[in-house]
């Protein structure tokens, strides 16, 4: 979305033009949390040279853009955005993307990146590490006189829409130590189980949403003694879960991090630490979209799953736009006998004589004649490139002629060669090699960024 109508977007949203949204802005910090080292069957083939929030995400965006754009429509307007791992990416979106004084009520969204002191030479450990090494930073955080009463806590990689105001009214009403998001998921969510490594925060709760037990990524008996104990469970979700988003007491924040300097992670040791110190945890239940993006084929999936009909995470809400970086592109562009079904089509995309179905065609992706794309995740480039030079060669970016791809990712900038094919026909969970260009993880091609295919590769 250009900055001009994001403003506008942002000036007229009914959440930040009444009293309580300015007190709010006076009174909540939040912290973004953007990204550590990725674990092992995380994003792999997109984290080699970006954080994960930095990724691009629904032809126009960045993972990053979700949570920042919930936070500033909730009127929740002084961010801060924690980076340390492969952080250029991210740095420079956030910059571009959210200039100061962003929006009528002066919106302060500012990047924080890892460092080492004095007194600190050691890089973040964990979640709750990295808030603590930047306290230094933001001694509104410390400062029993400054207006700041509440500091809302939250993963860059997420994705939904929730009102971070009402999440916020309920922690103060129930006058909460630290309030956690929460939903409720059914039992055959992946992430109950490990897959790919990942996991989920199951928590039990009183009628009122009092938290009595938590405990982060149990598995077996341990996981199923979390089954219908909660407020919000239902039969079909008996499991209710941390979303990974916290609503601290400002006091209440800087004792824990900074009495305790062993709690590295927030799930795994502050929150678990704060309750059996009878700290006042609160469940706050939410009943919307929530997508963990842990792992590629999440990722894969969240992105096509934009492209249906009606999909369940909807970009096109105008009460609720998603934010991001401006850019001064011409509109998509078809040239002649083209079939475009169930696509999305960011600015700058050039197709000629092309089939494209169940995709999503990122900003400056160029397609030239007789090619077949299916359910494929194209990131686009940075530049506008148009049909100069030939694909599958350096310094030529697009996909070339008569290519066929199905069930893909191509990162930024890559050069397709003619007559590739693109496939996995074979089934290959894990394979290829950076110096092949490609990278084979959990069943899905990804085509890694800057890469150049030859022509007539088949994968």
């Amino acid at each position: 979305m250009y900055f001009d109508a994001a403003i506008e977007s942002l000036q007229n949203s009914p959440r930040l033009l009444g009293r309580e949204d300015l007190k709010l802005s006076q009174t909540v910090q939040a912290l973004v949390l953007g990204g550590g080292a990725p674990q092992e069957h995380s994003m792999g083939p997109l984290t080699l040279r970006r954080a994960k929030p930095a990724i691009p995400f629904g032809g126009s965006y960045r993972l990053i853009d979700i949570p920042l754009s919930n936070l500033l429509h909730s009127g929740v307007n002084k961010v801060f955005v924690l980076t340390q791992y492969n952080s250029r990416s991210l740095n420079s979106h956030v910059n571009h993307a959210y200039p100061p004084s962003f929006g009528k009520n002066s919106s302060h969204v500012e990047v924080i990146a890892a460092s080492q002191t004095c007194e600190n030479k050691q890089w973040s450990r964990g979640s709750a590490d990295a808030v603590r090494n930047i306290m230094h930073n933001l001694p509104q955080l410390s400062h029993e006189k400054d207006l700041v009463e509440d500091v809302v806590i939250i993963s860059g990689e997420h994705l939904y829409s929730l009102d971070f105001s009402a999440l916020i009214a309920e922690h103060r009403q129930s006058d909460a130590d630290i309030t956690l998001s929460t939903i409720a998921v059914s039992r055959d969510t992946p992430a109950l189980y490990g897959v790919d490594g990942t996991g989920l925060g199951l928590l039990e709760s009183t009628p009122s949403g009092h938290v009595v037990r938590f405990q982060e990524k149990p598995r077996g008996e341990d996981r199923d003694s979390f089954e219908n104990v909660s407020k919000g469970s239902t039969s079909e979700k008996p499991f209710v879960a941390s979303m990974g988003i916290y609503v601290f007491k400002k006091h209440v924040l800087h004792s824990l991090l900074e009495l305790n300097p062993n709690l590295l992670d927030f799930g795994a040791d502050v929150i678990t630490h704060a309750l059996h110190n009878n700290y006042h945890l609160q469940a706050y239940l939410y009943d919307g979209y929530w997508e963990d993006i842990s792992t590629l084929r999440s990722f894969y999936r969240a992105n096509l799953a934009l492209a249906d009909a009606n999909p369940a995470f909807n970009l096109e809400d105008p009460e609720h736009l998603t934010y991001t970086k401006s850019r001064c592109l011409p509109p998509a562009k078809i040239i002649g006998a083209c079939q475009v079904e169930d696509s999305i089509l960011g600015e700058g995309v050039l197709i000629q004589d092309s089939n494209i179905f169940h995709s999503i065609l990122s900003c400056c992706t160029t397609v030239r004649a007789g090619c077949t794309i299916k359910d494929t995740l194209v990131m686009g480039a940075d530049v506008l490139h148009g049909y100069r030079g030939k694909a599958g060669e350096p310094g030529s970016l697009g996909i070339g002629d008569n290519v066929y791809i199905d069930g893909a990712i191509l990162d930024k900038n890559v050069s397709i060669g003619s007559d590739c094919r693109i496939v996995n026909s074979e089934g290959v969970m894990e394979g290829g090699s950076e110096e092949q260009g490609y990278l084979i993880r959990s069943g899905i091609v990804t085509i890694l960024k800057d890469a150049v295919i030859p022509n007539g590769t088949i994968i």
